[in-house]
């Protein structure tokens, strides 16, 4: 199992969100947030760095200007 780290970037105080995509078989099986950031007012951009792999997509999804969740 090796596990890559992504940060973004869209929020109004500069609070970044973190998360760790978990690899299983050479694909991105999980994703999880390891910091929810502060100040969203829109879903940041997910883009993933690391691991030689393409084609990799994720959506954020925010509630009261956090990070909630990462749907792959």
């Amino acid at each position: 199992m090796n596990r890559y780290g992504f940060n973004n970037s869209k929020n109004s105080i500069g609070i970044n969100a973190t998360a760790v995509a978990t690899l299983n078989g050479g694909s991105i099986s999980t994703v999880f947030v390891t910091n929810a950031g502060a100040g969203y007012t829109e879903p940041p951009t997910v883009t993933f760095a690391g691991g030689g792999g393409t084609g990799a997509a994720a959506t954020a999804t925010i509630s009261d200007g956090v990070l909630r969740v990462i749907t792959l």
